[in-house]
């Protein structure tokens, strides 16, 4: 007689053995002669409602097929499905799946296996509105590269619209009008997704704010699309919006429809059965988000990510959403996400106002906010080429346009949002060059009016403790350091916007007091002084000031027309002469540039400061492999054109080496250059060694720079 080896699949640890049976005896022999061998273990059951499989040995339980025909005779198990039996147990009726059943509950079939469920989920499951194209759709991001353009719908023949990948819900016009279903993938974008998707020791929370318009939305969604594709559990909601309910089981409700959408594909039988765990004391609905937004979605090494768009919507009402609705808690409450289950993601973005960072984030939360970026110049570049051909399908228009680009570059800053509203503004009607230009002018004059006044409003609105911090972030802003100035967390509302207006905002901005009192008591700090002496430059436009050598003798005097303020380029742009430009890390020897004027700004006396990398000298070293120019003479050729040679001529006098600046213009002299030393503490200007060294350099004392400058905030803190 054949043996038949026979597995009872549904007990712990699947006990296996074996029968022995004539060729000519059928299944229902098989199910009696598989209940005799285990007497003990399947007492509880009739044989007739044992269900089999059959397999090879060399096949696995996935591949077995089942036993239908109970006429089969085992000669027949043998020939057509193998040596290999799977036992199925019938499920047994316990009192709670009695009392389940009375109450609405249903046997549901998923993945094969039949699970009670409450209807209401069963609804969702069988009929859900936001249900996404397949994971494969979404395969060609996860190879995504910076700058590409990403297909996310098409044209049908007929003109409508196809989704290519749609992962159920979209932001507020995602992938609409001029970007004709598409979007391009940014440095940004990748940036957060590799921090997201590495491996981290704790939970990682992460809040993404910034203004309207500068692709929040979209960062949001392709970090959700990249999850998604990575097959992690996954609630994605579009619009936080939809969960300003009025009752609990509303909110849940549509966290159950959108997140049983997106991980229908990847949850088991036995998740799905503890979603719904609970639902014999809650509503199945709420039974169902608690364990999303708790179990699932806070696991330990298995990477989970919950995002959610438009979260300031939450935050609108008094008292707040979550506050009204508990089950939304811990999307106010962000140490309710467990530090120590590191799989868990989550991440906050559209905050209004930034209502939620300025109340609720506490105690180093600042630190999860990351800033919107404008988009960079190249992808911002391949943007205005697709909004071009969607607006101009004239080439000799759009080359018109592009010959403009550097002017769209500044005047939108690189805002998505703002390039469309230009692009709208200039139509697509037939234009010269010189028409294309005063649109820009127009659009520009708009912009700067419009930003002006928000950001005037907005400052005005804040309280008075508040007022200094953003004067501050704004000094951040004009003037970066490696160290912060400010606690204030909003600069985005600030550099995102035209730069002009809110430059002209911060001239109205008071002095903050501790300044006010350096100065009263002459003791500037570094920054302070430096912030200062900035803001009055510009608020003092047109000054004119004592300069001395460093022996103390007065020179000429000097006279500043100041007009722009343009941070430090690399390759430089062609600055107007009276745009003041501050310098960068990579040109440590000024401070900053006027023309042909360079200053160096310290606290310390010229003999003091001039040590390092910061002496003068090294301005006119020729030492990079990479230009046979100086950093000077590569400035002043990319700013004011020509061919410029900047020397340090160096003749022995009475054992003094004589230092003289020797500037030349396609040969000819410069008399504007000047390298100006400015000085920010009381102190006698009387360096003799170093005028004998450098005697064209010229100085500017704290004396002169507090009569000439500040004599009016002195009045003001009198009054």
């Amino acid at each position: 007689m054949p043996n038949l080896w026979f597995t009872v699949v549904d007990l712990p640890d699947a006990p296996t053995d074996k029968v022995s049976l004539e060729n000519d005896k059928d299944a229902t022999d098989l199910k009696r002669a598989i209940k005799e061998t285990m007497p003990n273990t399947l007492a509880d059951y009739n044989p007739a409602q044992l269900r089999l499989k059959a397999r090879s040995h060399n096949e696995t339980n996935d591949q077995a097929r089942n036993l239908d025909d109970p006429e089969a005779t085992i000669s027949d198990v043998f020939k057509n499905y193998g040596d290999w039996v799977l036992v199925f147990l019938p499920s047994v009726e316990h009192p709670a799946k009695k009392h389940c059943l009375e109450e609405g509950w249903e046997v549901y079939t998923f993945k094969g296996s039949s699970v009670l469920l409450p209807t209401d989920i069963i609804k969702i499951l069988n009929n859900n509105p936001f249900k996404p194209t397949p994971r494969s759709t979404f395969s060609t991001l996860l190879n995504a590269e910076v700058g590409n353009l990403i297909n996310v719908k098409t044209a049908g023949e007929d003109s409508t619209i196809i989704p290519l990948m749609n992962l159920g819900q979209e932001p507020k016009h995602f992938a609409e009008g001029y970007q004709a279903g598409a979007f391009f993938v940014t440095e940004q974008m990748k940036g957060v997704w590799n921090e997201l998707a590495s491996d981290h020791q704790h939970s990682v929370k992460r809040i993404l704010s910034g203004p309207m318009g500068i692709g929040k939305s979209y960062l949001a969604w392709f970090l959700a699309a990249m999850a998604y594709a990575s097959g992690w559990p996954l609630l994605y909601i579009a619009d936080a919006a939809v969960l300003a309910k009025a009752t609990t089981l509303e909110a849940a409700t549509e966290i159950c429809y959108r997140f049983l959408a997106l991980n229908q594909d990847i949850l088991s039988p036995t998740q799905l059965e503890d979603m719904v765990a609970h639902a014999k004391s809650d509503p199945p609905e709420t039974s169902c988000a608690s364990a999303i937004l708790g179990k699932i979605l806070q696991q330990k090494n298995n990477k989970t990510l919950l995002l959610v768009d438009e979260h300031g919507a939450l935050f609108d009402s008094n008292p707040p959403i979550p506050d009204m609705l508990p089950i939304l808690s811990s999307l106010k409450n962000l140490n309710a996400w467990n530090e120590t289950l590191n799989g868990a993601r989550v991440v906050l973005t559209g905050t209004t106002h930034a209502k939620f960072e300025m109340t609720h984030l506490k105690n180093g939360m600042q630190d999860w906010v990351i800033y919107c970026n404008p988009l960079s110049p190249v992808t911002f570049g391949r943007l205005l080429d697709t909004i071009l051909s969607h607006f101009h399908s004239d080439t000799c228009q759009n080359i018109l346009i592009s010959s403009a680009r550097d002017k769209i570059l500044r005047i939108t800053n690189c805002m998505p949002q703002e390039l469309v509203c230009l692009a709208t503004t200039i139509g697509t009607s037939s234009l010269t060059i010189s028409q294309i230009n005063k649109k820009l002018e127009e659009f520009e004059s708009l912009q700067y009016k419009e930003c002006y006044n928000s950001a005037t409003a907005h400052f005005e609105s804040l309280p008075p403790n508040s007022k200094e911090d953003h004067c501050l972030a704004l000094a951040d802003m004009f003037l970066p350091s490696e160290k912060s100035r400010s606690s204030a967390q909003f600069d985005w509302q600030f550099w995102t916007l035209d730069w002009n207006a809110l430059l002209a905002l911060y001239k109205t901005c008071p002095l903050p007091q501790a300044y006010i009192n350096a100065l009263a008591e002459d003791n500037f700090k570094g920054l302070e002084f430096e912030d200062a002496l900035f803001q009055q430059l510009l608020c003092n436009s047109q000054v004119t000031l004592t300069t001395t050598d460093l022996a103390g003798q007065k020179c000429n005097a000097l006279h500043l027309d100041i007009q722009h303020y343009e941070l430090f380029e690399d390759p430089p742009p062609r600055y107007e002469m009276n745009t003041l430009v501050r310098c960068s890390k990579r040109y440590p020897w000024f401070d900053y540039i006027l023309g042909y004027k360079f200053f160096q700004v310290s606290l310390q006396d010229f003999s003091t400061h001039n040590t390092g990398s910061a002496k003068v000298e090294h301005a006119f070293d020729r030492n990079r492999e990479w230009t046979p120019k100086n950093q000077m003479e590569y400035y002043l050729d990319a700013v004011f054109g020509g061919n410029h040679s900047a020397n340090m001529i160096v003749t022995k006098h009475s054992n003094v080496n004589v230092k003289r600046f020797q500037v030349t213009k396609d040969g000819s002299h410069c008399p504007g250059f000047q390298i100006i030393y400015i000085c920010g503490k009381p102190a006698n200007t009387n360096h003799m060694q170093k005028f004998k060294e450098f005697p064209e350099l010229r100085h500017i004392s704290y004396c002169e720079i507090k009569s000439k400058l500040f004599q009016q905030c002195l009045e003001l803190q009198n009054r």
